[in-house]
């Protein structure tokens, strides 16, 4: 069977709109990641660290004030965790500005946060931060391979800091 000039580019321009319309657009992934972001970062505010093992790739590379040098991988991460489930708890937070920037199969979400953390004396401090989280596409899912954590210069002087 031989085709016709005419079918040949039909079936060009139907293949282009099918992989345009399967593509994901870069507002749709900006805000799948936020929203994974949020999702972990609720749990996490609930004493329950482990929102962010399900969305870290085995290969997580991690700074952040309380640690002294890189930590490489998720068995380390997992076991960072284990001290402080049930132990840290945020009544609310902000994220403020959140930007997500995509490149292939890579995409960087940037943002600050202000964490409303209780005290013993019932009353609320606030926990200032900034974050950079580094996602790739593994497997179909977009996982975060690299995080990083710090202080602004806004941050309250707080004791304790590193536990949340």
């Amino acid at each position: 069977m031989k085709l016709s000039h005419n079918s040949i580019i039909l079936i060009i321009i139907a293949f282009a709109f099918i992989s345009i319309s399967c593509k994901e657009s870069d507002d749709d992934l900006a805000g799948l990641i936020i929203s994974k972001e949020k999702a972990a970062l609720d749990r996490w505010c609930s004493g329950d660290p482990w929102g962010y093992a399900e969305i870290y790739a085995d290969e997580i590379t991690y700074f952040s004030p309380g640690t002294e040098r890189r930590f490489d991988g998720i068995d380390t991460m997992k076991a960072s965790f284990e001290p402080i489930v049930g132990k840290v708890f945020v009544d609310s937070y902000e994220l403020i500005n959140p930007k997500v920037q995509v490149h292939g199969d890579t995409a960087i979400l940037t943002f600050n946060q202000i964490a409303y953390v209780p005290t013993t004396e019932g009353t609320t401090r606030e926990s200032h931060w900034s974050c950079t989280e580094v996602y790739a596409k593994i497997n179909g899912d977009w996982m975060i391979i690299h995080s990083h954590w710090s202080r602004p210069p806004t941050n309250p002087t707080v004791e304790q800091e590193e536990d949340i």
